[in-house]
C-alpha cells in the first residue's frame, strides 16, 4: 500500500487520523494521504 512502507508508518497514519477525528467531534471520518 501507498500508506506506509512498514507497520510503524501505517500505525502513525492511523493514530493521526484517530486524533483528528477525536478533535472534530463525533461521527467524523478522516483520510490520511
Amino acid at each position: 500500500p501507498e500508506d506506509g512502507e512498514n507497520i510503524d508508518a501505517l500505525l502513525k497514519a492511523a493514530d493521526e487520523a484517530m486524533y483528528r477525528v477525536k478533535q472534530s467531534g463525533k461521527n467524523a471520518v478522516a483520510f490520511v494521504a
